[in-house]
């Protein structure tokens, strides 16, 4: 199913009335045939993390892994409908000891999942329906493999993204991962259900390790020498990136940030603005999940000039849905009123009805050319109150106009700190990236 098509039938099926609450964060992308460069394996593990060895002949193959795992939308979409991966050439700028490092990583951090993934297996097949602990069989395989596994090593957890430790990290919070269920497995109440996590938290290891790796790999200048205007800026003005280890989409880390506000500010109640909305996933997730959000703007004219009435009545039903959620789901709603505050202007008119030093966070999608995000960064970053987080989507080598819109407006270029300080270190502003593309400044 070609991406309009697939925008076409989900746009079908909202126009008959509202769409119930998805129980899931689909996005439509998830309904395309993504054509790994692997094959799959024949287990049934996850299926990112069940490629990862067959993806280590190249870091080629490595950065086409980590766009699947964090479905970072970055493909090309041609007039027909159809897309392809491209990446930049990767090995030929690496020396060849970075390159041995991440694809070490790769081997070590799949022979821990597939063994803990393995013994899940295995426990299940033993305990066929509710199994209340382990059976011994499972556990002297487990008990000879724990015994084999070396102590962990620190490493600082500044999440800098630099190669070498983008590798040491990974190791060593997979080995914690896995230190962690051998423990476990000396308690009396160990079962099937700590199996099953520790394989959920080992995948989530690879994930992270894969968008660390993908960052790393993309904006140190030395993975970006054929790729301009990115690598002269990048070498001139020393941008301080700061990667966080979050696993998931794009609603995950800005989970993560909603969450690092003090009890006091969740208290008085979170106040979010969300600029480029589109379908409301979103909206939905963080609404569901976080009952601190108060009030949440969001802004989106669901509307785009020059397209296709096709097009644009699919952004009509996103409306409609929307509305009909905002006014009726038990999650959309806080104390008996409407938490959601729907804004149907384009950004800037959206701005202008709206205060200064106002919300606790900004998250920008919206158009992705380098004029709309600068601008869309100006506007919406006096709304935002001192602590407070600006954030976006698709920080990467794929979307280089949002990119340089934020290297322009929040990095170490930027002409605007006097009113706008930012969290900083040793000078520089510090960029924070994470899973999905996702990027983020502190106001001072």
């Amino acid at each position: 199913m070609t991406i309009i098509a697939a925008v076409l039938c989900i746009g079908a099926r909202l126009c008959y009335g509202a769409k119930p609450l998805p129980a899931a964060q689909d996005d439509f992308f998830d309904l395309l045939p993504i054509e790994y460069p692997f094959p799959a394996p024949e287990v049934d593990v996850d299926p990112v993390a069940g490629r990862l060895l067959a993806a280590c002949r190249s870091v080629q193959d490595l950065a086409l892994l980590a766009i699947a795992a964090s479905q970072l939308h970055s493909f090309n979409v041609r007039p027909d409908g159809s897309y392809d991966l491209t990446v930049p050439q990767f090995d030929m700028d690496l020396q060849d000891e970075e390159v041995s490092a991440l694809l070490g990583t790769c081997l070590h951090l799949f022979e821990r999942y597939a063994w803990l993934a393995a013994v899940n297996l295995e426990a299940k097949l033993w305990c066929v329906g509710i199994c209340p602990a382990l059976p011994q069989a499972v556990l002297r395989r487990s008990d000879a493999f724990c015994h084999a596994e070396a102590l962990c090593d620190d490493h600082d957890d500044k999440d800098r993204l630099e190669i070498a430790e983008v590798a040491a990290r990974s190791s060593a919070r997979m080995c914690h991962v896995v230190t962690g269920f051998c423990k476990s497995l000396k308690e009396p109440a160990a079962g099937v259900a700590s199996l099953s996590s520790s394989v959920k938290r080992a995948a989530d290891e690879i994930h992270i390790f894969l968008d660390h790796a993908f960052h790393s790999l993309s904006f140190l200048p030395r993975g970006l020498l054929a790729v301009q205007p990115f690598g002269q800026i990048l070498e001139h003005s020393s941008q301080t990136f700061l990667h966080v280890p979050v696993a998931g989409l794009r609603w995950n880390v800005l989970l993560h940030l909603l969450s690092s506000f003090s009890t006091e500010d969740r208290s008085r109640g979170l106040r979010v603005a969300e600029i480029g909305v589109e379908k409301g996933m979103t909206a939905t997730f963080l609404l569901k999940h976080d009952q601190a959000i108060t009030d949440y703007y969001a802004v989106d004219p669901w509307h785009v000039p020059g397209k296709s009435q096709e097009s644009n009545d699919v952004l009509q039903s996103y409306y409609d849905n929307l509305e009909a959620w905002s006014a009726a789901e038990p999650s959309f709603q806080r104390n008996g009123r409407r938490a959601v505050h729907i804004l149907r202007h384009g950004s800037e008119e959206a701005a202008g009805q709206l205060g200064v030093d106002y919300f606790d966070m900004v998250f920008i999608d919206a158009e992705h050319t380098f004029e709309a995000v600068r601008r869309d960064i100006q506007v919406w970053k006096r709304r935002v109150r001192p602590g407070g987080i600006l954030a976006g989507h698709d920080f990467s080598l794929f979307h280089p106009g949002v990119s340089l819109a934020v290297l322009v407006e929040c990095g170490a270029m930027s002409d605007d700190t006097g009113r706008f300080p930012l969290q900083s270190e040793q000078g520089k502003p510090i960029i924070h990236l994470s899973a999905d593309s996702v990027w983020w400044v502190r106001r001072m």
